[in-house]
């Protein structure tokens, strides 16, 4: 982190830990912060864009594969689907 204040260019202590800077005012923690949210946001997409990518080359298949015996299944049935019934606890 760089230790002037981006906006007057002061020179900052390493230990100054105040949010506004003493010679011009500018919020330290603040300032520009849109462009920062900007650049999450673009980071944040491609992560999920690889994660998204990875959880469907392990799950593809598997999905795939229950599709094909969910196929089989409808075949040997004429097509007919399968009834399901909810199990009711009894009292």
């Amino acid at each position: 982190m760089e230790n002037n204040c981006p906006n007057c260019g002061r020179k900052l202590s390493i230990f100054y830990v105040k949010q506004e800077c003493d010679k011009c005012g500018c919020n330290l923690l603040y300032y520009d912060m849109e462009n920062r949210m900007e650049e999450d946001a673009k980071q944040a997409k491609q992560e999920y864009d690889r994660l998204y990518a990875l959880i469907n080359r392990i799950l593809g298949p598997l999905i795939r594969h229950q599709q094909k015996q969910e196929a089989k299944k409808q075949a040997k049935n004429g097509g007919k689907q399968e009834k399901t019934t909810e199990e009711t606890p009894s009292e």
